[in-house]
């Protein structure tokens, strides 16, 4: 059993938990498209960012080596180059000195670094084995190369071969130069002159990896980059290296796109992933390169994607926290529902508990649809009772008997009501339980066809009630219902096996008349409409049929018995009112029938006595009634013991009521200071339901018991008051008031003010008495 249960509560725990998680992915979804988005967006960014940095880079390059190709380009045209370019080794003294001379002033000149270029250039001339730079000359070409460059990568031969092998600019390698006496790393332009006469010329421009490394960078920052200048057929030119890069790892020129001028792609060395951005040079075949790790590249990718893993975890982990909590506070009122129904589960099934159905929602389910019928029997059985007692005339006023419909969802605002009774008639060779199955279907089928006007219908073993709401008292009215009675009778004999006859009451005012009309329907079907197989109407009874029978239907003593046992005089005279009209009056009835009805009376008389509560001298005279007299004395004595009767328990009953109510009072008074006080609390105490303890003590008190309740507390608060030692808090506590709000709500609804007020005004009265006191005794 207990394996079982626990099973149940896991099941339904388990169920909520897997759609509450299945909840919590909706968002994660959400959350994850978000994060591939910004991803993308932040990868865009990045490589737009690299590319935005390297362009920057070949921009300030190109435009720097656009600026000494404009100053080669002014030596180009310099009209004394050409002439100087023929001069050998001049004889000191000479007029090839003063050109040398003029010619290098010149020279200085144009070789002064401006605001755009601080990069001094060496003028080379080979058929005159001279070199010209800032103000010096020097005509030893291979003396000029050992004393003043001295490339570290290559010999003279192989730098006069490389600087005089092309005629179209070019760059050497980054290299050691020694520069100025100072060894130091740099790379060479090479701008050929290939105009004029005089051999071949050319001017290099030694470009310090310094002023490089300056170009490369964006306001100011650190060089921690890897940026490299290769030629077309991915040469290094120059390079730099923020952190341990290889470049010749890389096979860069077969991963740029031929067609396009920058761009970038993805790489993998040695386990190592990279993004390589390139940007042609617009001038010349420099591609410039820069090598980032992915990781740094795609840094803000990695920290959306880092911050995002982060919230989704924390989110899973609230989620799943949550979902466990909600599944468990969900799950419980299903378990606890599934305990709660397995009794009615048992008796649905027939079966023991660990035989039934192991899915707990079916085992709600099956649970719910027995409470279902269980509450739609009850509906049909209270409203059956409900009809029982209209019929019978047990309800005591007007005002109970319309709660108890309205109850029922019943309409209760007719004009008019009627009565009809119909009994179905088999024949002698059914069997008992072939005719109540019969009668049972033939109800059935005309329950499900009920006109507006039939207020309800009940079945009493073979004789089916039919309760009737009017607007109007007139023909119209009753030939509808005629029409409905004939319409049934006419269905329950299609098949010519079952008869059935009908008697219908007169038409009443009134909700509690209904009973009148139900007793003249019981009364016609009984002595007229049975033996006719017919529909008869009370109203209809020819006088001859009613000089034979006397009206006194047992339903009739039944009411007069309990209303005379419970003292309710005003009733007693109404029914024996109906009884006297209707067999004195109006009947006019033989002596034979007469005395019938006052032996039947007397017997009823006789019962009420036989209880004991009533004196036995009542008895005695009831036996001693002389029922050959006149029927309207004997009537008159028999209304007369019915009223001495009545009055006997009417006194008994307001004895007891005395003494119930003083009871309760103290009890009251015992216990308003509890703010659970009310008609629960007392019903309980006394046994008693809530609807009859309120009914009784307003009879018994004149007003409700909150009235009571609410009037006596506050009382009792103002002699609170007046003492003046407790504040108003807690005066209402004390009073049995849960707060101060609900306190003063009340006593200003009593008293017509304040508590506070009514305080102050106390206080002021006394002390004006004191004042007045005061000044008399002076």
């Amino acid at each position: 059993m207990k394996k079982r249960k626990g099973f149940l509560t896991k099941k339904v725990f388990f169920r909520f938990l897997f759609q509450f998680i299945i909840f919590l992915l909706l968002p994660v979804i959400f959350a994850l498209n978000l994060f591939l988005t910004s991803a993308q967006l932040a990868k865009q960014s990045c490589i737009d960012s690299s590319l935005i940095s390297l362009r920057h880079v070949r921009d300030e390059f190109d435009n720097y080596i656009n600026a000494l190709d404009q100053i080669a380009t002014q030596l180009m045209f310099e009209p004394k180059l050409n002439k100087v370019a023929t001069i050998r080794k001049p004889q000191y003294g000479s007029r090839q000195v003063y050109y040398i001379q003029e010619f290098g002033e010149e020279l200085k000149a144009k070789m002064s670094p401006s605001a755009q270029v601080d990069t001094n250039f060496v003028l080379l001339l080979k058929n005159a084995s001279a070199a010209y730079y800032r103000d010096n000359v020097v005509f030893d070409l291979e003396f000029y190369y050992d004393k003043f460059l001295n490339y570290h990568d290559y010999t003279y031969q192989e730098w006069l071969d490389i600087v005089f092998g092309n005629s179209h600019p070019f760059f050497i390698p980054e290299s050691r130069v020694l520069y100025e006496g100072v060894n130091i790393s740099a790379m060479t332009y090479v701008f050929p002159i290939v105009t004029g006469y005089g051999g071949k010329k050319a001017l290099l421009f030694i470009i310090k990896s310094t002023k490089i490394e300056e170009l490369c960078k964006e306001n100011d920052e650190k060089i921690s980059r890897n940026i490299f200048i290769t030629d077309s057929d991915g040469n290094i030119l120059f390079g730099i290296s923020g952190s341990v890069v290889d470049y010749d790892l890389f096979d860069v020129v077969s991963g740029i796109d031929g067609g396009e001028n920058e761009g970038f792609y993805f790489d993998t060395v040695d386990n190592g992933k990279y993004m390589i951005v390139y940007a042609r040079s617009r001038y010349n075949d420099l591609i410039f390169t820069e090598i980032i790790p992915q990781s740094v590249a795609m840094s803000k990718v990695n920290n959306i994607k880092q911050m995002t893993c982060y919230m989704v975890a924390l989110y899973f982990l609230i989620g799943i926290v949550s979902a466990v909590s909600f599944a468990k506070r969900n799950s419980e009122p299903f378990n606890e529902l599934a305990g709660k129904l397995k009794p009615f589960l048992q008796k649905l099934n027939g079966m023991p508990d660990e035989k039934t159905n192991s899915d707990e929602l079916e085992y709600i389910r099956n649970g719910v649809d027995y409470l279902k019928n269980t509450v739609q029997q009850t509906y049909y059985e209270l409203k059956d009772i409900f009809l029982e007692r209209l019929f019978n005339g047990s309800f005591n006023n007007l005002e109970d008997l319309k709660q108890a419909g309205e109850k029922l969802n019943l309409s209760m605002d007719g004009s008019f009501y009627c009565v009809a009774v119909m009994e179905l008639l088999f024949s002698e060779t059914w069997e008992e339980n072939i005719k109540r199955k019969a009668v049972q279907n033939i109800y059935e089928e005309i329950s499900r066809s009920l006109p507006d006007f039939v207020l309800g219908v009940n079945l009493r073993k073979f004789r089916i009630n039919f309760l009737f709401t009017l607007q109007s008292n007139n023909k119209e009215s009753m030939d509808n219902i005629m029409n409905f009675v004939l319409k049934v009778k006419s269905s329950i004999q299609r098949d010519g096996r079952v008869n059935a006859a009908c008697g219908i009451g007169l038409v009443v005012p009134s909700l509690t008349d209904v009973q009148f009309s139900y007793e003249q329907a019981i009364f016609t079907l009984n002595n007229v409409a049975k033996k006719s197989l017919k529909i008869i109407q009370y109203g209809d009874l020819p006088d001859s049929t009613l000089e034979n029978i006397f009206y006194y239907p047992i339903e009739m003593e039944h009411k007069l018995i309990n209303s005379t046992k419970a003292g309710d005089i005003e009733k007693v005279r109404l029914l024996l009112d109906i009884i006297y009209k209707e067999n004195i009056v109006k009947r006019k009835l033989t002596q034979r029938v007469g005395n019938l009805l006052v032996g039947n009376l007397q017997s009823t008389l006789l019962k009420i006595c036989a209880d004991g509560s009533v004196p036995s001298e009542y008895s005695q005279k009831i036996k001693r009634l002389n029922i050959n007299m006149p029927q309207p004395v004997v009537m008159d004595e028999i209304i007369n013991a019915f009223i001495g009767i009545c009055e006997v328990y009417s006194s008994k009953k307001a004895n007891q009521k005395i003494s119930l109510s003083k009871k309760i009072i103290d009890f009251v008074h015992e216990n308003y200071n509890n703010p659970m006080l009310g008609v629960p609390m007392i019903a309980e105490e006394f046994n008693f339901s809530d609807s009859y303890f309120s009914q009784l003590f307003k009879e018994c008190t004149g007003q409700k018991f909150s009235t009571y309740l609410e009037k006596y507390r506050i009382e009792k608060a103002k002699e609170l008051i007046r003492e003046n030692r407790y504040d108003l808090e807690k005066i209402a506590t004390m009073v049995g008031y849960n707060s101060g709000n609900t306190f003063r709500r009340a006593f200003k609804r009593v008293e017509g003010i304040s508590p506070s007020d009514y305080k102050q005004n106390l206080f002021c009265k006394k002390n004006m008495e004191q004042n007045i006191i005061e000044s008399t005794s002076f």
